[in-house]
């Protein structure tokens, strides 16, 4: 009787990495597709909201419109 070597179900590294690379390559063309999110304070938010009589999804609305600039929204907002 002869030993025979296990048969192993791990694939060679080469074609691993190049599976784990379409991955990540995937992923990031999904993300591509996503505008990046915009991080909003609640105190500004808040400042927004009050000085606007604006709801909470109008002024969330006003601000990314405005790219986070507090600022820019309020003159933005009175300009219309």
């Amino acid at each position: 009787m002869t030993k025979q070597a296990p048969k192993s179900s791990l694939k060679p590294a080469e074609e691993a990495s190049v599976g784990n690379m379409g991955d990540i390559n995937k992923l990031n063309e999904e993300k591509k597709d996503q505008k990046p999110a915009l991080v909003i304070e609640a105190s500004n938010l808040n400042l927004v909201m009050k000085y606007t009589g604006l709801d909470k999804q109008s002024a969330i609305d006003l601000i990314e419109k405005n790219n986070g600039d507090i600022k820019a929204s309020l003159k933005s907002f009175v300009l219309e």
